[in-house]
C-alpha cells in the first residue's frame, strides 16, 4: 500500500511536534545570566535595610539558595545535552570580573556618601548581566 498525501502530512506534523518538544526542553543559555543578574539586583539592596536585620539575612539566603539551585540545574542540563555556549569565554570572564570589581569597590566608595550605596551597587553589577541575557534570549 502506497503512502497517501494525508499520511505524509501526518508524519511531518508529528516530526514538527517532536522537534518543538526537543527545542523547548533544551536548556537556554540566557537563563543563568538572567538569574545571576537578578540575584545581584536583589541581594545588594537588602544590605541597605540595616546591618542587624534578621529579615535581610533570611532574604539573602533565600535569594542565594534559589539562584544556586537554578544554576546547578542548568549546568547539569548543559552537560547532558552538550549545548555549545554562544557566550565567548572572554566575555564570561569579563562579566565575572565586572561583578567582582563592582561589588568589591563600589559599596566602600559610596558608603557614607549616599543612603542607597548597596542598591546602586546591585543595579550597576546586574546591568551588564541582564543586558547580555536579553541579547541571548532575543537571538535564540
Amino acid at each position: 500500500m502506497e503512502p497517501t498525501k494525508q499520511d505524509a502530512e501526518a508524519m511531518l506534523n508529528e516530526a514538527g511536534g517532536i522537534q518543538l518538544a526537543v527545542r523547548t526542553r533544551t536548556p537556554k543559555e540566557h537563563v543563568p545570566y538572567f538569574v545571576w543578574g537578578l540575584s545581584m539586583a536583589l541581594l545588594w539592596p537588602i544590605n541597605d535595610l540595616g546591618d542587624d536585620s534578621v529579615v535581610g539575612g533570611i532574604l539573602q539566603w533565600l535569594v542565594i539558595g534559589g539562584a544556586v539551585a537554578l544554576l546547578i540545574t542548568y549546568v547539569r542540563q548543559f552537560r547532558q545535552v552538550r549545548v555549545r555556549p554562544r557566550t565567548p569565554t572572554w566575555l564570561a570572564l569579563a562579566l565575572g570580573a565586572w561583578v567582582v570589581a563592582v561589588t568589591t569597590f563600589l559599596p566602600r566608595l559610596l558608603d557614607g556618601t549616599i543612603d542607597f550605596a548597596y542598591t546602586l551597587t546591585g543595579v550597576v553589577a546586574a546591568a551588564p548581566l541582564l543586558l547580555w541575557a536579553e541579547h541571548l534570549r532575543r537571538t535564540a
